[in-house]
C-alpha cells in the first residue's frame, strides 16, 4: 500500500482565528500547533507568513527546525502569497511580505 505524505493547511492548526481579515495569525503556539499536526499523522506543516514571522521572533528558525524533527515533520510549506496579481495598495503589500527577509538577514 503506498504511504501518501499529507502536509496540513496552515488553517487545519490554527485554531480560532479567521482567514483573509485582520485576525489571521494563530492565537495557539507553535509548538502545540505542531503537535496536533504530528498526532494526525501528517508529514509536514503548513505555515503563513505572519505565523513564520511570529515564529523568527519567538522561537527562531533553528529551533523551530529541532521542533519539527522532534515530530517527525518532514516538509514546511510557506502558505499563501496574496495581491501578487493586484495593482495599487494591495500589489504593494504583496510585494513587501514577498521581499521580506529574515530578521537580521535584511
Amino acid at each position: 500500500m503506498t504511504r501518501h505524505e499529507l502536509i496540513p493547511a496552515c488553517w487545519t492548526t490554527a485554531g480560532a482565528c479567521e482567514p483573509l481579515t485582520d485576525r489571521e495569525l494563530s492565537p495557539l503556539p507553535i509548538r502545540r500547533r505542531v503537535e496536533i499536526a504530528a498526532a494526525a499523522g501528517f508529514a509536514g506543516f503548513g505555515i503563513r507568513h505572519g505565523d513564520l514571522l511570529a515564529v523568527e521572533r519567538d522561537l527562531g528558525f533553528a529551533e523551530f527546525r529541532r521542533v519539527l524533527d522532534d515530530h517527525d515533520l518532514r516538509h514546511l510549506e510557506l502558505e499563501f502569497l496574496e495581491g501578487w496579481y493586484e495593482d495599487g495598495p494591495d500589489r504593494a503589500a504583496s510585494d513587501r511580505v514577498r521581499a521580506d527577509p529574515p530578521a537580521g538577514r535584511g
